[in-house]
């Protein structure tokens, strides 16, 4: 697997004109070794295909036409459109189905909306488009929070550090230096 990967990359490199010394080869192989070299045969061809490349890819580059990454806005749009879909589908009476439909990030959405009952009865032809947007940007911040083990800690104003601050701690470098 390994030297096809490698036959692979030597060969979009003279495609390019580039030449690779055997450790870009080595590096890039490593980096790629996350396709099978059937998908990063196909990544090659859809890179190709594409007129606006007209230099030799990155790894990530090649490995993200096979795999692209999920953005925080996919992610939010994904989630917002699971929870209104549960509505329809599953009613205001049937909670606990909703919540595996939606999944624990939609969820924690949902809780911090008002309740399940509450994004139910609110969600009309007239509020969708809001009530999407909301829960789209409040589902991004919920993961990122998530992600960051800071979810139950409640927002604060952040503390700026004052010049007489700055002056003291520089201070305090310069003192432990001549110990």
């Amino acid at each position: 697997m390994k030297s096809e990967i490698i036959k692979l990359v030597f060969t979009l490199g003279e495609y390019y004109d580039k030449r690779l010394t055997p450790e870009q080869l080595e590096m890039y192989s490593q980096d790629l070794s996350v396709l099978s070299p059937e998908e990063l045969r196909e990544a090659i061809l859809k890179y190709r295909a594409d007129g606006r490349n007209d230099r030799f890819p990155l790894p990530a580059k090649l490995i993200s036409i096979i795999r692209p990454v999920e953005t925080e806005l996919d992610l939010g749009n994904d989630v917002a459109s699971r929870i209104i879909g549960a509505v329809s589908k599953f009613g205001s009476y049937r909670g606990a189905e909703a919540r595996a439909y939606i999944g624990e990030i939609g969820w924690e959405c949902v809780k911090r909306f008002g309740g399940w009952v509450t994004i139910c009865s609110e969600l009309t032809d007239d509020t969708k488009t809001s009530i999407f947007a909301q829960l789209r940007g409040l589902a991004q911040t919920v993961a990122k929070k998530g992600a960051n083990g800071t979810l139950e800690v409640a927002p604060d104003f952040k503390k700026e550090i004052g010049t007489e601050q700055v002056r003291a701690l520089i201070a305090g470098f310069s003192s432990k230096g001549s110990d």
